[in-house]
């Protein structure tokens, strides 16, 4: 177990979007040398028709710069913290091979085996399968996805929590047996500490233009807050299970294929 030393080591170090409470100022301190008093002054006496973080020539042009801010947060977030906190969503037979082993990047051949077990071993699986072995099989083979907020996972994903993985979903859809993958475990959100080094530049790129946006954005009004950022991003690689941090369990999550009514 940790001590409560170690855990706030780990806090620190770790960039969580549910706590602007804490990374708002850290990041404006980051940046101290670009977001100053004056900036924010100009910004709130003329702020653009929009504010938006996927184009950030808005705040480029009011620092006196040419596309630079981007680049220079997103080198700064790498500076500062080690992980961000972000939710896979699974439907776990048991936590303990999470526990064991982690996440483990998505593998077609272990899930066709587990498609066997669950559906049978027959020709109209051998036909779904098939029919995955595609564009759809290698953009999720040797790939983990993660949402960074627990809310957005919660309420627009749960098709992962109440079916498990997108391919078992497609066969089973193919087969018209869904149904059947409800039968195996339970709606699990695995929290983890994703170290940054392992999250995509271009996602952090994006990262950076939600951050900025939200600053901007509480500029004008400092109610404004986006708790389900709708923000994914994949790893390429195994994520060990020291970097799991808690399991969570939900019992009514919106089914998107049934018109989000709640369900278990």
């Amino acid at each position: 177990m940790q001590d409560a030393a170690q855990q706030q080591t780990q806090n620190d170090a770790s960039f969580a979007w549910s706590r602007i409470d804490i990374w708002e100022t850290a990041i404006c301190e980051r940046l101290s040398d670009v977001l100053t008093p004056m900036l924010f002054t100009a910004f709130r006496e003329t702020p653009p028709e929009f504010v938006v973080g996927d184009d950030l020539s808005w705040l480029d042009q009011l620092i006196g710069w040419n596309g630079h801010i981007h680049e220079v947060l997103t080198r700064r977030l790498v500076d500062r913290y080690q992980y961000v906190i972000a939710f896979h969503g699974c439907r776990a037979a048991s936590v303990k091979t999470y526990q064991e082993h982690g996440l483990r990047v998505c593998n077609p051949k272990h899930l066709n085996e587990t498609a066997r077990q669950i559906f049978g071993n027959h020709i109209r699986l051998d036909a779904a399968i098939a029919n995955l072995q595609s564009d759809y099989t290698e953009h999720n083979r040797g790939r983990i996805f993660f949402c960074l907020s627990f809310e957005n996972l919660l309420e627009h994903c749960g098709h992962y929590l109440l079916y498990g993985s997108e391919y078992l979903g497609a066969i089973g859809a193919y087969l018209g047996r869904m149904d059947e993958l409800r039968k195996v475990g339970r709606a699990t959100v695995v929290e983890c500490r994703v170290p940054i080094r392992l999250i995509p530049r271009n996602y952090l790129r994006c990262l950076a233009g939600d951050i900025l946006e939200e600053i901007f954005e509480r500029q004008l009004d400092p109610e404004y807050r986006r708790e389900a950022l709708n923000f994914g991003f994949p790893i390429y690689e195994n994520l060990a299970a020291e970097h799991i941090a808690r399991f969570h369990h939900p019992r009514r999550v919106p089914n998107p294929l049934r018109g989000l009514r709640r369900e278990t």
